[in-house]
Parts: C-alpha cells; sequence; structure tokens
C-alpha cells in the first residue's frame, strides 16, 4: 500500500500526495501488479480544502432522500445511492447554441 494511504476496503484508497506540485487528497480506486499497488483514473484528487467543506457538510446530507445532493464547490457534487457514492463534476458549455 503506497505511504500515507489508508485502505477502504476492495480497491478503494484515500490518501494526500502531491499531483503537478499541488496537495491534493486522492479517493481512488487501485490494481495491484507486481505485488505493487497502482492507481486507476477511477477516482478524484481535490485540495485540502474542499476535502474539508467535504468533511464538514456530508454530516448535513439527507441520505434518506433518493434526490440528495451536495454542493462541495461551485461545480463539484456528491450525491448517494442505496449502492454507491457518486463525485459529479458539472461542466457548463455557456453555447447557448449547444444540444440544439
Amino acid at each position: 500500500m503506497p505511504d500515507g494511504y489508508i485502505h477502504l476496503g476492495e480497491d478503494m484508497m484515500l490518501g494526500v500526495a502531491e499531483f503537478l506540485g499541488c496537495l491534493k487528497v486522492h479517493l481512488r480506486h487501485y490494481v495491484v501488479k507486481n505485488n505493487q499497488y497502482i492507481p486507476t483514473r477511477t477516482g478524484i484528487a481535490i485540495s485540502p480544502y474542499h476535502w474539508q467543506v467535504l468533511s464538514d457538510s456530508i454530516s448535513t446530507l439527507n441520505l434518506e432522500s433518493p434526490h440528495a445532493c451536495l454542493m462541495i464547490e461551485r461545480k463539484l457534487f456528491l450525491s448517494v445511492t442505496d449502492t454507491s457514492v457518486v463525485f459529479q463534476h458539472v461542466f457548463n458549455n455557456n453555447n447557448p447554441k449547444a444540444g440544439l
């Protein structure tokens, strides 16, 4: 397991590492190859500030509502279903003709 990471079960890990010169909190799926944990593209890397917002706000999320959603930042949302936790980064094209 990578130093400083916490195994969350199955192939999911949580840890803090530098990415492109910035400190990030990583929540990511890993695969094991040649007895080494290799990160996959499936996961998120967020700033420590956004991790703190998530940590502070998650208790306010009504998990019993099927439409529960938590805005972590302007374009990053968290929702929870019976079977999964979903992070979504929403993009706005700002093109009035998009989708026509």
